[in-house]
């Protein structure tokens, strides 16, 4: 996310002196040791930070809510339903917004529908005509925009097939990976930051990451009880980054997360896709058999993991050239194993400021019928502190929706 490009109609803020630092995770009077357990702690102290606030959280809510009453005004008959880390709370401050419209209508009307939906936010100040970008994709075409009140981005789509199941499934293996948000907050940031966290920019998306880190956790639970072993974090990041950028032939094995987690042939997934290249990384759907979910080519995807492993083997080996007297790194200096490969740029972290500032006096409205809301740092006072020290507050079980007080009732999709 870069707040300096231009949006159309948006506001430009001029960034403050103050925040001078792309490290803004580490303490001022931290620093951590150049080993496995420096780096786990590090990861801890980034996932503190870069968690969603209750004013992010809000905002988010409160955009939400305007998109909805636009598509009710629309359609009187339909429904939008939130999906993707706005649902289970496992977004960056920089991450979109996804959104499915429900809709009585044939595949064949979709883009139909979108183009009425585009010019009705347009006629409601969200964005710029030019700037509302209907893209006809194979089979899920989709709306995307920025909202030029939140700087956040929005993706929309018509009877999306799944996307309520795939929130539950994350957040039920949350339960079973407690270690799950920790890794997905760092390699999410990391491949934001190399612009390689959408799909149609030719990288991996969100869902693809989860299942990946899965897929990783899966093959080692004959040694490892998630649930209860307090696992070094630094160790799992070194052992992501090695897996998925030198030792998994993509070109091979396809991934399954089912049961206890496999790889299988991709002459497997062949037989379900006439179109399969293997360029790509190969992902079975769990939730549906014929449908693979990694469909890029995921060649640069896989380079920029390797090099992300080698900087920070480096790193370690080199420590001697990085750490003080007491082996450890200078505080907020860049000189930290996890910063070697991440950065929060200074304009996402003035966005933060700005939307912590304009909603901090809002009320917190609860919108997904799905509470996996949020589950570590907005919810301080609530829940319970898990293996690593941080609080968080998770429910994997559908509960009633809480209406707002202006929005009618949301139905379910068909």
């Amino acid at each position: 996310m870069n707040l300096n490009n231009k949006q159309a109609g948006a506001r430009q803020p001029i960034l403050p002196k103050d925040i001078d630092s792309e490290y803004p995770w580490i303490p001022s009077s931290k620093g951590y040791h150049f080993d496995a357990i420096g780096l786990h702690d590090e990861i801890v102290d980034f996932f503190r930070y870069i968690g969603p606030s209750k004013q992010e959280h809000t905002s988010r809510v409160a955009l939400i809510e305007r998109i909805e009453r636009v598509v009710m005004r629309t359609w009187a008959n339909a429904a939008v339903e939130v999906f993707g880390s706005a649902k289970t709370g496992l977004y960056l401050p920089t991450s979109d917004i996804d959104l499915c419209v429900c809709l009585d209508v044939q595949e064949s009307q979709k883009t139909d529908v979108l183009r009425a939906l585009k010019n009705s936010l347009a006629d409601e100040g969200f964005s710029s005509p030019d700037s509302i970008m209907v893209l006809d994709l194979v089979h899920t075409p989709i709306i995307k925009f920025t909202d030029r009140a939140t700087l956040y981005k929005v993706d929309i789509g018509v009877n999306l097939r799944n996307h309520r199941e795939s929130a539950t499934f994350t957040a039920q293996q949350i339960r079973n990976f407690p270690q799950l948000p920790y890794l997905l907050f760092v390699l999410k940031q990391f491949l934001s930051y190399h612009q390689l966290l959408e799909v149609y920019s030719g990288g991996i998306n969100s869902y693809s990451l989860v299942l990946m880190i899965i897929s990783m956790l899966q093959l080692r639970s004959k040694v490892v009880n998630w649930r209860t072993q307090k696992v070094n974090l630094g160790v799992l990041l070194l052992e992501f980054f090695e897996l998925y950028g030198q030792n998994f032939n993509h070109e091979t094995c396809s991934i399954n997360v089912l049961d206890q987690g496999s790889y299988e042939q991709r002459s497997f997934m062949e037989n379900h896709n006439s179109n399969y290249t293997y360029k790509t990384l190969s992902i079975q759907d769990p939730l549906d058999a014929d449908n693979d979910i990694g469909k890029t080519d995921f060649a640069t995807v896989k380079s920029v993991f390797y090099e992300g492993y080698l900087r920070m083997t480096r790193m370690i080996y080199n420590r001697h050239k990085f750490a003080d007297s007491s082996g450890r790194a200078d505080a907020r200096t860049g000189n930290t194993i996890l910063s070697s490969i991440l950065k929060i740029p200074i304009d996402v972290q003035f966005h933060r400021r700005f939307i912590d500032e304009t909603y901090a006096e809002r009320s917190l409205r609860f919108y997904c019928p799905l509470a996996v809301d949020c589950y570590f740092k907005p919810f301080d006072n609530a829940g319970t502190e898990d293996m690593y020290g941080v609080k968080y507050s998770l429910n994997v079980t559908t509960v009633p929706v809480v209406q707002s007080e202006i929005l009618p009732s949301v139905s379910e999709c068909n």
